[in-house]
């Protein structure tokens, strides 16, 4: 490694929205910038989330030089694949703001971390920390959540400074506003390097601060005669704050219903954020036996989650019984994916005769993004003034919107990068010259209940097949002794033909491949599976018009011995 040269390694989170995972190389030292989850698309059943690879990592520390993860906030696509990471690296140092920490602890908690008691360092936001031969500082941004930071660290290679999700509030409801005093005084020592959220930059002007949303749901709410229930991300602890104090000014009794928003609160509690008794927050039971006037329910299930409240109360199975004349008022956008299952949810409650504000068409404006539009990117850049910007943080429309924006702004193409999830990109500083390569080698990670598969494993593949097209499995009993299969074949069928038909086909199709198995001369095991497998494959392809997942599955004299997928 260079001794004057910083060195990004893009592990995940550029060309696509999770994953974000980056290792900086500045001289000797090697630092973590945030580790977080990728959530599957509607392709990937059954997984919960995806790491990025821990190779880049593992690298560092045999070569000796990583010293810690840097956290830049505590949402879980920047904090999610810590449990990973600590199985790979264990004990190494966490450091974040005591907000991030208490997510990280409960991330943990969540996942049923085992290793060893991690080592979370907490920071005061300003004051910087040395670490390795670097000086590290988190400046107070805002965004959707408490705490959150640009991180700058700035070592004998270089100084970077990593923006973190933010946008600019200047009197946000809980939380400090952003440290401009501080991020200047930064620019003022020199910044090579910046790594800038592009999730907004494709929205000219700015996002609507959240104070405004919580006017703009006073308006809209005085004079409303039945329940509202309102809705938004489980995170979104400043929407939660306001809508506490919107309950205050409408004179409404107020409950927050659902595990993940009872959580949040009660850590913003713990953390100061979010005085207790402020309102005072009602019992459900108590609250739905009261008024309908005087009611307002905070609820989780904005993306329309299969098992969250108002999915239930879509169709009509929660405790929580909505009647004609209620409101359910979405404070959120949909996740790209989940639009069909808002769709059903907003259908559901509709149905019932609930008025809905959905998160699409006209109507108040009750939502804010957490990432900065336009001009709170250009706001921010100006206080940090580096020399050369690369766009992080989204796919690739949103990517190539930051570049656009920077151009715009008047930045010179050599100082606007360019870099890919995968990418390496190194600056020599002193000179400006800018090289890309290839990271590390390395595989990432799904997780599905408890186990964890490499995103390669081909079971992850079979399953994607299963989950579209069904699968058949063909049972041979075998003769070790003679190679050869024994008595009659049977197969059995899942997803492939309707339920009443599905008996009669599957006698068709068995006799069909056991034609293959009929006379011939003894052979290896291995040839009789094939056989086996593409004789199913194209019997099942003739009778349903699909080709499904097959499965050869031999019961041999004597142990049982199964081989699938051949």
């Amino acid at each position: 490694m260079g001794e004057h040269q910083l060195t990004i390694e893009a592990v995940g989170g550029l060309g696509e929205m999770g994953h974000h995972h980056m290792v900086l190389d500045a001289g000797e030292d090697s630092f973590l910038l945030d580790c977080g989850v990728l959530f599957p698309e509607a392709r990937d059943p059954g997984l919960d989330a995806i790491a990025p690879s821990m190779e880049p990592a593992r690298a560092r520390v045999a070569a000796g030089r990583l010293r810690a993860l840097l956290l830049t906030h505590g949402h879980r696509d920047h904090i999610g694949a810590v449990p990973e990471l600590l199985a790979a690296v264990p004990e190494l140092p966490i450091y974040g703001t005591p907000f991030t920490l208490a997510l990280v602890r409960s991330q943990l908690e969540r996942d049923g971390f085992v290793g060893a008691a991690p080592v979370l360092i907490e920071v005061e936001q300003g004051v910087a920390v040395e670490i390795g031969s670097a000086h590290v500082t988190w400046f107070s941004v805002t965004h959707s959540l408490p705490a959150c930071s640009s991180v700058a660290i700035e070592s004998p290679a270089g100084t970077v400074i990593h923006s973190g999700d933010f946008r600019i509030q200047e009197d946000p409801i809980v939380g400090a506003p952003s440290d401009e005093e501080g991020l200047r005084a930064l620019a003022a020592r020199g910044v090579d390097l910046a790594l800038v959220d592009s999730t907004g930059a494709g929205s000219p002007g700015s996002t609507v601060p959240e104070r405004d949303l919580v006017d703009n749901l006073e308006r809209a709410l005085v004079g409303h005669e039945g329940r509202v229930v309102l809705t938004t991300f489980s995170s979104q602890i400043e929407r939660l704050a306001g809508f506490l104090e919107l309950a205050r000014r409408l004179g409404r009794r107020v409950a927050v219903y659902g595990r993940s928003f009872q959580t949040s609160l009660e850590l913003a509690h713990i953390h100061g954020l979010i005085p207790r008794g402020q309102p005072q927050l009602a019992d459900l039971s108590t609250l739905m036996a009261g008024p309908r006037d005087q009611t307002i329910i905070v609820v989780t299930g904005s993306q329309g989650e299969p098992r969250a409240p108002l999915n239930r109360m879509s169709r009509g199975e929660d405790k929580v019984k909505l009647e004609p004349g209620d409101l359910v008022a979405f404070s959120a956008r949909v996740i790209p994916g989940n639009e069909k299952a808002v769709g059903r949810l907003v259908n559901g409650l509709l149905r019932q005769g609930i008025e809905v504000w959905a998160p699409w068409g006209k109507g108040p404006v009750i939502h804010s993004s957490g990432h900065g539009w336009q001009d709170e990117i250009r706001t921010w850049l100006d206080w940090v003034r580096p020399r050369f910007v690369l766009p992080v943080h989204g796919e690739e429309w949103h990517l190539q919107s930051n570049r656009r924006l920077l151009d715009a702004i008047g930045l010179h193409p050599s100082q606007i990068l360019t870099a890919r999830s995968s990418n390496t990109l190194t600056l020599l500083p002193e000179t400006g010259e800018v090289r890309i390569g290839r990271g590390e080698p390395g595989s990432a990670t799904a997780r599905t209940g408890s186990q964890s598969w490499s995103i390669d494993e081909p079971a992850l593949k079979e399953r994607r097949k299963l989950s579209h097209w069904g699968g058949a499995t063909l049972t041979i009993l075998w003769s070790e002794r003679h190679q050869h299969p024994l008595g009659p074949v049977s197969v059995a069928t899942q997803g492939i033909f309707e339920e009443e038909h599905r008996v009669r086909l599957e006698a068709i199709v068995t006799k069909e491949v056991l034609e293959v198995f009929r006379g011939g001369e003894a052979r290896p095991e291995e040839q009789w599976l094939e056989s086996g497998r593409l004789a199913l494959r194209r019997a099942i392809k003739k009778h349903s018009g699909t080709k499904v997942s097959c499965t050869v599955r031999l019961f041999p004299i004597g142990p049982m011995v199964e081989s699938e997928n051949l």
